[in-house]
């Protein structure tokens, strides 16, 4: 099991982004999801590095990224998720 060093729970809501001006002509788009979803975001230590992961109802709204350090996971978590640092909670218990 991966350890988790950090885990919150947030609610997220996405929206398409405006693609107009940078997409050439003809070209196929790709559809983004749309709503508010409930999400459990976590760090885990992974790969000589921390994922930042995060988990959805529903697969189409989870996701993850790597990171070398910590620092980054915790900085890409408060961008894209809006997570500071006095959100987190205690990881849970490993088995």
């Amino acid at each position: 099991m991966t350890p988790v060093v950090k885990q919150a729970r947030v609610r997220h809501t996405s929206a398409p982004a405006d693609a107009s001006g940078w997409i050439p002509p003809n070209a196929p788009m790709q559809h983004t999801l749309e709503g508010t979803v409930d999400l459990v975001v976590q760090i885990v230590r992974a790969d000589a590095g921390f994922r930042l992961q995060w988990i959805g109802a529903e697969s189409e709204f989870s996701g993850e990224h790597w990171y070398a350090e910590l620092p980054y996971a915790e900085h890409a978590a408060e961008e894209l998720f809006g997570i500071s640092s006095t959100h987190w909670e205690r990881p849970p218990r490993e088995c």
